[in-house]
């Protein structure tokens, strides 16, 4: 999609140079960071940005993370790739795929609660929002304790680690404000019993963790419910059984289809 990847945070900015065409870049190096206030000393690179999420040549300190993907256009001359790309296709296919995955986008990621598509009015000179995607409710305590049990894995043990909880998430399609509320049963385990995968998952430092989602017709409202799985394939016990004795009750759900 692009040849000259721009990432503003804070004080900084990123620049990738895969081409490595930049006299800036350093010999062997890939890209760049430079001093967010003597990047847009220049006009020809605060015109790019000025006037985008309140971005300006006055800003030194950028509170929040801005990219730019300057599109590859059919002139351009890239090793990387001969797909070119313009506003209409960005908008018929990437726009297009992301809404299509929306409703389970943030049910795995550990920080953003909210994701929102914007396209630039040329007439009003303002970002007009195409579409909006959040998560809803107090999601933090269930990913702090998703985090934990990261932290916590040891790589010997043949224990399984799982987290339920059920989560919903808002789309929103403005300016007609239609709103579509979807319901998930969440489940993350972590670790595992065979011995393989572990073996595999320390070689790649890969830390085996299974994330499964499924819609529900309702809310379940599962705050987090956490159990242990000791090897139970070699146990007398069955799964409801252990279930029972690990979380304090056995609760039966029943999934439909829509």
């Amino acid at each position: 999609m692009t040849d000259l990847p721009m990432v503003i945070s804070r004080k900084y900015v990123g620049i990738t140079d895969p081409h490595r065409g930049l006299q800036v870049v350093p010999e062997g190096g890939a890209g760049i960071q430079i001093k967010l206030d003597e990047f847009m000393k220049h006009q020809s690179h605060a015109v790019c940005f000025s006037g985008v999420f309140e971005m300006s040549a006055q800003v030194v300190d950028y509170r929040a993370t801005l990219f730019r993907f300057p599109l590859r256009t059919d002139d351009a001359v890239s090793k990387i790739s001969k797909n070119c790309y313009t506003p209409d296709k960005v908008l018929g296919n990437l726009f297009a795929s992301l809404q299509e995955e929306a409703s389970i986008l943030l049910l795995f990621l550990r920080n953003v609660v909210k994701v929102s598509m914007y396209e630039w009015n040329e007439t009003t000179h303002s970002p007009d929002c195409l579409f909006r995607i959040e998560i809803n409710g107090n999601i933090r305590k269930n990913r702090e304790g998703c985090t934990n049990l990261a932290k916590c894995y040891n790589k010997t043990s043949s224990k399984t680690s799982i987290i339920i909880s059920s989560m919903s998430t808002t789309t929103c399609e403005p300016p007609a404000q239609s709103y579509k509320v979807h319901n998930w049963l969440v489940m993350n385990a972590i670790g595992s019993d065979c011995g393989e995968l572990r073996e595999r998952a320390q070689k790649t430092s890969v830390l085996p963790w299974v994330g499964i989602a499924a819609p529900t017709l309702g809310d379940l409202n599962i705050q987090a419910l956490q159990f242990e799985l000791h090897d139970i394939s070699s146990g007398s016990e069955s799964f409801e059984e252990l279930l029972s004795k690990l979380s304090g009750q056995t609760q039966k759900i029943v999934f439909e289809d829509s």
